[in-house]
Order: C-alpha cells, then sequence, then structure tokens
C-alpha cells in the first residue's frame, strides 16, 4: 500500500506515510485545512484538520476508493 496511517496506543492517527503518491494540500479558512492523499492504487486518504489550543487535529477523515461513485464514502471516522 503506497499511504499508510500510523495510529497510536488510543487509536489517534499519530502519522501519515506516503510513497509514490499525489498530495493535495488546501487551506478552507482560519486555522482549517483539508488534506488528500492518493496513493499509486487509487485509493485516497482525505483529512480536515483544524487548529484547537495551538495543536493541529484531525476532525475528519475518510478512505475513498476509486470504483466507488463521487461523495460516497468508503470508512468515515469523526475525530473530535
Amino acid at each position: 500500500m503506497s499511504v499508510e496511517i500510523r495510529r497510536d496506543d488510543k487509536g489517534h492517527i499519530d502519522e501519515v506515510v506516503a510513497s509514490n503518491a499525489t498530495v493535495h494540500l488546501e487551506r478552507l479558512g482560519a486555522g482549517k485545512w483539508f488534506l488528500a492523499i492518493e496513493g499509486a492504487d487509487g485509493i485516497e486518504e482525505a483529512f480536515w484538520l483544524g487548529l484547537e489550543k495551538r495543536s493541529i487535529v484531525v476532525t475528519f477523515h475518510e478512505t475513498r476508493h476509486p470504483a466507488e461513485a463521487p461523495f460516497r464514502l468508503a470508512r468515515t471516522t469523526l475525530l473530535k
């Protein structure tokens, strides 16, 4: 797999490692970003990031598979 999501012992995203991937980072507003990483296999990991107490947090995450219809969520995680 070309995109690997590593989690800590509490299940929170700790690290995202990608090789042979396309990365899209977009500022959505003050303290908010969208990050998408598409691996060579066509699977995309999408993250919505926010700023809380001077730390960047993942507020939402989804895995998008290439064969699925647009905007259909494969696996979603609302993190707070």
